[in-house]
């Protein structure tokens, strides 16, 4: 990986419909025709309560013709003991995941540059993170392994040329394809006990994204992006189910299935939009900026054959056949100022849209359990935030110190809000309302000695809701706080390097953080039976470690405190507690080549 890119704010302009508070952009190395290359890393580690961790990582960069062709390749592997242990099955959340990625590079020529690359993950859990605290701590009960197996694959083909004195046109084509499961058991909380109800929803879904935008490559005051996106989404549930072992037996229905709903799914979603951004420097380091982009959105859901057990009856309804469709048409926009009166100083204002397309409902209808319950809408609108932002970056004493404050403001309109219905537990969309987010961060980091480094994040941040419609299926009433929002987040740190014998290099490093109490879901002022609140929590982790030619050793510990709170409290399932992972202990070793 050569950084983590963490940008704040609606990035809608050019990330798309779905950036509506923010985009984290993952940039991994790529081939280097130059030279050869190669890593190996060994992570060994114990976890209190669990079993060994095993991490095995590795990289080669290969020249394959001089300064024109390279390819890298990179792999993992793990091995991880679980630590939440199933009291039904015997099984814990032990998981082998492995993946890898393989990137070849031409560059034929100092204009054109051709990169193509493929990643694949697979994850096989062999039960899920969730626990029931009255079980006991780090206990479970299901009659089925609740794990979530995935696997993910990733086709990518880029093109850049660059027209010299005008600009870089990259055309870049993707796809992808996922295939996960969602098993639960859900029979506890619907006061079956014996038989237990079963959720069944094996998944395959497919993406095909095609982008080809233009950026300027000339010293100008002014620099601009332009581009037009495309993307194709679908996914396909075969035989979603809800069952309950000795349904059949009992009542006679679907024979040998057990099954009381079952039907076959498929979602489709499309969006085409064309984006401009730049900035133009009207004096020196005063500049405006700005950007748009227009799209058009479609999503479509079908069922085939869809067949439900009346329970009031005990008979079958006929199989049915569901069509719900939905397309729009919107933009989103961003514009703002920034001073710069010297290297060290910049201030800036932005103003911005967010925006999340409307799509439909999987489990719109009524209650297979009971049928008076509310019924499930069959789909939810888009919704949209403005965000207002004031800050400044500025750094100090030759750069050895940096510090960056923000004050933000955000306005967010129609809601789209997770709702899980009371009688079956079945989840869904829908829209909640307005709300208010405000709130203040600050990043800080100086280097007071060679080999000394310091950091701390800070942010305190309020949002709750300000209106609520009428008609409104989600539990919720003005004053309500964000599910999810942290009141205060804080994180700190601070590393010593030094030299030692054999010009090799020595390091300690401890890293804090700290994460209020949230809620994890919508009070309702205090009518939600669902409603509880996330713990807060803190982690402190460790390592020392030394630096020479061939590689790096280092002693680590992970959440050395144990924290073992309960950071998610997800109460429509019987499982319904997760916490970080235990103290962890370990060494790794890498290798360079």
């Amino acid at each position: 990986m050569a950084r983590v890119e963490v940008l704040r704010g609606p990035q809608g302009t050019l990330f798309g419909s779905g950036s509506l508070g923010g985009t984290v952009r993952i940039i991994t190395n790529q081939p280097d025709a130059t030279k050869f290359d190669a890593t190996e890393q060994v992570d060994l580690a114990g976890t209190d309560g669990g079993g060994l961790r095993q991490r095995y990582d590795a990289m080669v960069n290969l020249p394959l013709v001089d300064d024109k062709l390279a390819l890298r390749i990179v792999g993992y592997y793990r091995d991880e003991d679980g630590w939440v242990k199933n009291i039904t099955l015997g099984t814990r959340n032990d998981s082998i995941d492995w993946g890898g990625r393989a990137a070849l590079q031409w560059t034929p020529t100092d204009a054109l540059k051709v990169r193509a690359e493929i990643f694949h993950q697979s994850s096989d859990p062999k039960d899920g993170d969730f626990y029931n605290p009255t079980l006991g701590k780090f206990r479970a009960a299901s009659v089925i392994s609740e794990g979530r197996p995935a696997d993910i694959t990733n086709y990518n083909l880029d093109i850049d040329y660059s027209f010299a004195k005008f600009a870089t046109l990259t055309v870049s084509s993707t796809y992808q394809t996922t295939k996960s499961a969602l098993r639960e058991d859900i029979g506890p909380l619907l006061g079956a006990g014996t038989p237990d109800f079963v959720l069944n929803a094996p998944e395959t879904s497919r993406f095909y994204v095609q982008e080809g935008r233009l950026v300027s490559n000339t010293p100008s005051r002014l620099q601009w992006v332009a581009g037009i996106f495309y993307i194709n989404r679908s996914s396909a549930t075969p035989n979603y189910e809800l069952s309950a072992p000795g349904l059949d037996a009992l009542f006679g229905g679907i024979p040998g299935s057990d099954t009381y709903f079952k039907t076959d799914i498929t979602t489709k979603s499309t969006e085409l939009a064309g984006y401009a951004d730049g900035s133009y420097e009207i004096l020196d380091g005063l500049k405006l900026r700005g950007g748009f982009r227009f799209f058009r959105t479609t999503a479509e859901y079908s069922e085939l054959n869809r067949i439900t057990l009346n329970f009031a009856t005990l008979s079958y309804s006929a199989p049915a056949s569901l069509d719900n469709k939905t397309n729009d048409t919107n933009s989103t926009w961003r514009y703002g100022i920034s001073y710069e009166p010297s290297k060290s100083m910049l201030f800036y204002v932005n103003v911005s849209k967010g925006y999340r397309i409307g799509q439909v409902n999987p489990n719109f209808g009524p209650s297979a359990i009971n049928p008076s319950d509310y019924v499930i809408p069959r789909g939810y609108q888009p919704d949209y935030t403005i965000n207002y932002e004031l800050g400044a970056k500025t750094s100090w004493l030759d750069n050895r110190v940096t510090l960056d404050l923000t004050a933000f403001y955000i306005s967010w309109h129609n809601i789209q809000i997770n709702g899980t219905r009371i009688s079956d537990r079945l989840s869904f969309i829908a829209n909640a309302g307005t709300a208010d987010v405000h709130g203040l961060e600050a990043e800080f980091a100086a280097q007071p000695m060679q080999g000394l480094t310091l950091y701390a994040n800070a942010t305190a941040q309020d949002g709750q809701i300000d209106s609520v419609p009428t008609n409104i299926v989600i539990p919720t009433a003005k004053g309500d706080v964000l599910p999810g929002l942290a009141r205060y987040k804080v994180a700190a740190g601070v590393e010593r390097r030094w030299d030692v014998r054999g010009g090799n290099q020595a390091f300690i490093r401890l890293d804090g953080q700290y994460t209020s109490s949230s809620p994890n879901a919508f009070s309702d002022a205090g009518a939600n039976s669902l409603f509880a609140i996330d713990e807060a929590y803190s982690t402190l982790d460790a390592s020392v470690g030394l630096d020479t030619r061939w590689g790096t050793v280092a002693l680590y510990g992970e959440n050395l405190t144990n924290n073992d709170a309960a950071i998610v409290k997800y109460l429509s399932l019987p499982n319904s507690y997760t916490s970080l992972r235990p103290l962890t202990v370990g060494v790794r070793v890498t290798f360079r080549q």
